[in-house]
């Protein structure tokens, strides 16, 4: 996945699907994009905790509508 793209995702909360380590199974994470930098994204998961996630094992990226619950 290109980092542009995910940095115009910066501010929005999203889905975001990945590949685990060694490609066995999968993981998802939701939270606020907060900053890109190089292949990274750090993503803001609630008030106390944050992850960082390479772009390279991204592969699917769904923003969360407001409206939705």
């Amino acid at each position: 996945m290109d980092n542009q793209v995910i940095k115009s995702l910066i501010g929005k909360k999203c889905i975001i699907s990945g590949v685990s380590f060694g490609g066995v199974g999968g993981t998802v994470i939701q939270g606020e994009i907060i900053e890109v930098i190089d292949n990274w994204v750090k993503i803001k998961v609630n008030k106390k905790k944050t992850e960082l996630i390479n772009i390279e094992y991204i592969t699917r990226v769904q923003m969360i509508n407001k409206h939705n619950k």
